[in-house]
């Protein structure tokens, strides 16, 4: 498919029809209304020095590829996860601008939804305590890297199905620091 131009507040899709290279590289901030990635067969990363930026702007990553986001971003209506995985490199201080934007300023039980996708930290990775984790019906998934996965928020659940996976992805462990509330598996 030919790429298109982007304006602010457009909806954003990153999908298998891309052509050529799947680097994304942010050299300024935008402002989409969302940004949805639905990749099966190509995986993709952001990267760069600008940003995404937006209070009711949210990223949804659909498909069983992955999503590596190296930018450092202050969206603020929500990461979703609804399958494969977001590859992440570190989480912030509250406030702060993070790969999977703004880290809320006060606890947020919903702040990443987890519904058949999941997150894979590069090394040592904690998730700060305002980020929580929302599981869907059809759960989730982390997979810790060469270090360990913190994970200091909430993880809440929607129903007793959901399940929180941890995958082996590294020498990494899982290290969760907060009760959580869901009533499935992990």
């Amino acid at each position: 498919a030919a790429p298109t131009l982007f304006y602010d507040f457009d909806q954003v899709l990153f999908d298998d029809t891309a052509s050529g290279t799947t680097s994304v590289a942010l050299t300024n901030t935008v402002q989409p209304d969302a940004v949805f990635f639905n990749n099966t067969t190509k995986a993709y990363t952001l990267s760069g020095s600008g940003k995404i930026t937006g209070f009711n702007v949210s990223l949804t990553k659909n498909g069983t590829n992955s999503v590596t986001i190296n930018t450092t971003n202050d969206y603020a209506n929500g990461t979703y996860v609804l399958g494969g995985r977001l590859i992440i490199p570190n989480d912030l201080s509250a406030g702060a601008s993070a790969p999977l934007g703004i880290v809320p300023a006060v606890p947020t039980p919903s702040n990443i939804v987890l519904n058949g996708g999941g997150i894979r930290a590069i090394v040592d990775l904690t998730l700060h305590a305002n980020r929580g984790i929302f599981l869907g019906t059809n759960g989730g998934f982390i997979i810790p890297g060469s270090g360990n996965f913190f994970i200091d928020g909430i993880i809440a659940g929607q129903s007793t199905s959901a399940t929180l996976t941890v995958s082996d992805g590294g020498s990494g462990n899982y290290v969760p620091n907060m009760l959580s509330t869901y009533g499935g598996n992990t």
